[in-house]
């Protein structure tokens, strides 16, 4: 090897000594320089110092040259760990800076006095760092960084030289939710949850402590925790956390306070219909499963007792009840309870009139009843007791003196007893028979009295018996009286089975019995009707009869002014958020809609949701300011929302009372029917109370049994 500071004695070649002239400079391979310890070793490819002259030649290679005596050994740039670039360190394969690493899996990155060279491929945020090479005023240099000192900025006198330090390198760290690959793995985010909730929190964001959650030792406590995903650098937000909600009264700790029903909501309000009267108003309790009105004293049936039994602030009144006498049946009423004033007709001494007065049976009974004396030998048809016992018989007008100075009718008799050729064979008592008539009067003779005897009856105005609804009725003959028995009396007149006019309804009937069919009605003459219908897999079985069900029954709407609209429960994904499917339209582009009607919408049936959006019109429906509108849910789950925080049935009674859209005033309601599980029936009618009504979807339900649901609920829409 040949040196270019200085050089040991050495062989050529050839065999032959090299000799120079006496120079004791350690320059240009000077023989005779001399070894000075106390010149620094530059790390520059000469041997400033001559030390290598004052080692012994241990082994020469084939040109003489000492073999130990090269860079970094122990002759030239002794002490040298790296060969810096620049004016002074010119070696040609120096380099001032490298790649450095902690270890080869970058581990331990911040123990800065380790490092290695470059270790691979570095992902996602992790870089070298470097290190650079230090010349060492007392000769040789090191790798080693330079760190921020006390007043923490860089490239100050007081920075901090760290032998072997590594500056700038990243190493793999704990993967956070920002889109980046935080530990150097080659993915992003991945598999990064965590627990979340929304409710009462502390302020480090767990729950409060009272907050009990729902576990195999609190079965009845619904609250539970969410869960938060990294989703592209971004939280997700809280899903499927169930938050606290009022109480209710349903065996449920619904305000997750570890205590079931406590503080229903409407535990210890008054309930009843009325403090009127006997009536007073009760408390309500909670029993564990529903609100339970305790005590309240409830009207009864207005009784003659000079007291308000029916609680509406009268006393007695409207009461009646039959009474009769001997001579007919009548009515009677409760004046400050006492029955009183009988309208029945009271029997009357007993005058020569033909008719019997004292109501005993029995005509003119007693008296000398005197005839004109122009029909003396006249005979006068007469039907009466004591002699005569059936038919016709006849009084003849005779001398009541024997100077015939007056005159009086004979007694009734056959008549045969006024005839001389018949009187031996002649039974005085026994009349001739007649047809059967209501007289209280065995006319016929057959042993019985008025039987058999039944007429028509109407009591309505003229004209309408028999029109439209309204039929006659009949009354039977009693004794003599026409009439019917109602609570074991006989009451005059009382005419049975009648149909009298009634307030005309949408019912296709002539209610009124004016010859017209429902006219003049004003109640809801303009409808918009709102379809929100679970088109979930589950309904599958249930589709086809929805649609064979209502279908046909709106297109009885047609060229009206009802509209119709059809609401998706789910709407499409990702949010499954209820969106419309056919705007308010008329009935036959709403059939033609309803036809495609099927099942394959995503399995989340977010109800609650779809009724508070069109409550709300978020949906952008064109509900009409002179339409009323009405809401049918379908559904054979229970009730759902997707909302953050979820939609309670609070939520959804605010959102529909008052009602908002359509013609609605002040202290209307939105009308919301739902057709669902019986099971979910106390979602939506008692005791969510969201639902006017809540019918029954099963399994097997047929499109009749649809039909007469929306029977029921459009009854006040008359088409």
């Amino acid at each position: 090897m040949f040196l270019a500071g200085c050089s040991c004695e050495g062989l050529f070649g050839n065999g032959e000594v090299q000799s120079f002239p006496p120079d004791t400079s350690c320059t240009y391979n000077n023989p005779h320089a001399e070894y000075d310890e106390t010149i620094p070793e530059l790390c520059d490819g000469n041997d400033n110092n001559c030390d290598c002259l004052s080692k012994p030649v241990e082994e020469q290679d084939t040109n003489g040259d000492l073999v130990n005596c090269g860079y970094g050994d122990e002759g030239v740039d002794e002490g040298c760990e790296c060969w810096p670039r620049g004016e002074t360190y010119s070696v040609e394969w120096s380099s001032s800076i490298r790649k450095c690493w902690t270890d080869p899996d970058g581990r331990d990155i911040g123990v800065v006095e380790q490092h290695s060279n470059e270790v691979g491929a570095l992902y996602g945020e992790c870089e070298y760092g470097e290190q650079h090479c230090r010349p060492l005023d007392e000769g040789g240099s090191e790798w080693g960084a330079w760190f921020d000192g006390p007043d923490r900025t860089g490239g100050t006198e007081d920075d901090i030289w760290i032998k072997g330090g590594c500056s700038g390198a990243v190493g793999p760290a704990t993967e956070l939710c920002d889109g980046l690959d935080n530990n150097c793995d080659t993915r992003i985010d991945e598999g990064l949850k965590r627990m979340c909730w929304s409710g009462a929190s502390d302020p480090d964001g767990t729950p409060q402590d009272w907050l009990v959650f729902g576990s195999p030792m609190n079965p009845e406590t619904p609250c539970r925790t969410g869960i938060e995903l990294c989703e592209q650098g971004l939280w997700s937000g809280c899903q499927n956390e169930i938050l606290p909600s009022p109480e209710l009264c349903n065996g449920v700790d619904d305000d997750c306070d570890g205590l079931v029903d406590d503080g229903a909501l409407g535990d210890g309000d008054s309930c009843g219909l009325t403090d009127m009267g006997i009536c007073d108003y009760g408390t309500f309790r909670c029993n564990g499963q529903d609100l339970i009105c305790e005590d309240p004293l409830l009207p009864q049936v207005e009784e003659c007792d000079h007291m308000d039994n029916d609680c509406d602030g009268t006393i007695d009144e409207d009461l009646l009840r039959p009474c009769e006498t001997m001579c007919g049946s009548g009515f009677e009423t409760c004046d400050l309870g006492d029955w009183r004033g009988c309208t029945a007709p009271q029997p009357t001494e007993e005058v020569c009139d033909g008719e019997d007065n004292d109501c005993d049976g029995l005509v003119d009974e007693g008296l000398e009843c005197t005839c004109p004396p122009e029909f003396l030998g006249a005979l006068v048809p007469c039907m009466s007791n004591p002699l005569l016992t059936c038919g016709t018989g006849f009084m003849e007008c005779m001398c009541a003196d024997p100077d015939c100075s007056r005159t009086a009718f004979s007694e009734c008799m056959a008549m045969c007893a006024f005839e001389e050729q018949a009187q031996q064979e002649c039974d005085p008592t026994g009349g001739m028979p007649v047809p059967e008539e209501c007289n209280a009067w065995n006319d016929d003779c057959d042993e019985e009295i008025d039987e058999g005897l039944i007429a028509e009856c109407y009591s309505g105005p003229p004209g309408t018996a028999n029109v439209g609804a309204c039929t006659a009725g009949t009354v039977r003959c009693q004794l003599g009286r026409w009439g019917n028995s109602t609570g074991g009396v006989f009451v005059d007149g009382l005419c049975a089975g009648e149909v009298l006019p009634e307030e005309e309804v949408c019912n296709r009937l002539d209610d009124d019995c004016d010859g017209d069919i429902d006219e003049d009605l004003d109640s809801h003459e303009k409808v918009d009707m709102v379809f929100a219908i679970d088109r979930s897999g589950s309904m599958c079985g249930k589709i086809h009869a929805l649609r064979q069900g209502i279908q046909p029954y709106v297109l009885e709407f047609a060229n009206t002014e009802h509209r119709f609209s059809l609401v998706n429960i789910p709407g499409p994904g990702p949010s499954f958020a209820p969106n419309v499917e056919i705007n308010l339209v008329d009935s036959v582009p709403f059939a033609a809609a309803l036809a495609q009607l099927d099942c394959n919408a995503w399995n989340e049936e977010p109800q609650y949701d779809a009724v508070e959006s069109i409550a709300a019109n978020s949906l952008g429906l064109s509900f009409r300011d002179d339409a009323w509108p009405m809401v049918v849910v379908l559904s054979d789950e229970s009730a759902q929302s997707l909302r953050n925080p979820r939609l309670t049935a609070v939520d959804v009674r605010a959102a529909i009372a008052p009602c908002q859209i359509g013609n609605c005033e002040v202290d209307d309601i939105l009308e919301v029917y739902a057709i669902v599980l019986e099971p979910s029936h106390p979602e939506w009618c008692a005791p969510a109370n969201i639902a006017k009504k809540c019918y029954r979807l099963y399994s097997g339900i047929d499109a009749g049994t649809i039909r007469g649901y929306l029977d029921d609920i459009f009854s006040d829409v008359c088409r």
